[in-house]
């Protein structure tokens, strides 16, 4: 057989079997052609790749005569179904001689040319069989050549088919290849990302150490202090609040004594009386606060202590201007 002829027939192996794997409702008919020149039926409305494989391999080994295969496929069994592909024709044996085209076997003109064309075959075959001369097929006779032939074909199939079966793996390896490159390139973006995010988390870092180191005496003295120690701790800094609270009124604050009601003489106005009331309402505030807030807090009481720029930004700020 031919390269050509292989192909055509590894096409139609092909073809059934997407056929079969897609669901498609096919049927074909299978003709072949002998040295004879008769033309017999050996599949009628059949289908299924694998049916066809078998029909085709029992051609090329139990039908010593066979020159050629046609192959029609239908859309159905029905007899008006229409054709799905043109017809096929597959030469087993490259006899340019040989007519293939189908003849009924009658008495007569056409008769006598079977005869010739046979014995036109049996000469080839004849002459063949002098080339198996000591070899395993010397004593087939004038069938050498066929048998020889046959089993070379199915040599070759089998090759044919380990081959495509090692194309298989080969483009499997590739897809896993490809999708293994796909995920090392996805994992490798996102290593980049991570060691970027990383030096980034250095920097703010760095930067935080720098400002925790230049922060306010006043958070490392309020960090030892915490919030259930504010009254002692403003006891021992009072400098925190004056001249925001009058010294006075801050003393009795941060006394533990009990207050002793004011004489007449000593009445605070009613602006003393409502700034000593803020004042009492901030000091208890206070503390109730946990340490990190309470340090943060006077931290802003001391900045606004040292400029009256800063408590008009501060306010601002809180304004939202």
């Amino acid at each position: 057989m031919k390269a050509d002829d292989q192909k055509k027939l590894n096409n139609l192996y092909h073809r059934y079997q997407n056929y079969d794997n897609d669901g498609t409702k096919y049927v074909y008919d299978i003709f072949f052609d002998t040295l004879s020149g008769e033309r017999q039926l050996k599949a009628k409305r059949h289908t299924g790749v694998e049916k066809f494989r078998e029909h085709i391999e029992e051609l090329m080994e139990n039908f010593k005569d066979v020159c050629s295969i046609t192959v029609t496929d239908f859309a159905g069994k029905s007899p008006r179904a229409s054709q799905l592909n043109p017809p096929m024709t597959i030469y087993l044996l490259d006899v340019k001689s040989m007519d293939t085209t189908p003849k009924v076997i009658v008495h007569g003109a056409v008769q006598s040319e079977v005869q010739a064309k046979q014995q036109v075959a049996t000469d080839i075959f004849q002459g063949l069989s002098g080339l198996f001369a000591g070899t395993e097929y010397e004593g087939l006779g004038s069938i050498a050549p066929m048998a020889k032939l046959i089993d070379d074909r199915h040599v070759i199939n089998r090759l044919q088919e380990k081959n495509e079966e090692q194309l298989r793996e080969i483009s499997e390896l590739k897809r896993q290849n490809n999708e293994w490159q796909q995920k090392y390139e996805t994992l490798n973006g996102n290593f980049e990302r991570l060691q970027d995010d990383s030096a980034d988390m250095e920097d703010e870092l760095s930067l935080y150490r720098e400002q925790d180191r230049k922060q306010d005496r006043w958070v490392t003295m309020l960090g030892a202090a915490g919030a259930s120690m504010a009254k002692t701790f403003l006891r021992q800094n009072p400098k925190i609040l004056s001249g925001i609270i009058p010294a006075e009124q801050l003393a009795g604050i941060l006394s533990d004594d009990e207050p002793q009601p004011a004489e007449a003489n000593n009445q605070l106005t009613d602006e003393e009386q409502n700034r000593l009331d803020d004042a009492t309402t901030v000091f208890e505030w206070l503390q109730t606060l946990d340490a990190a807030t309470f340090a943060k807090i006077i931290t802003v009481i001391a900045a606004m202590r040292q400029s009256a720029e800063c408590t008009d930004r501060i306010i601002a700020f809180l304004k939202g201007r």
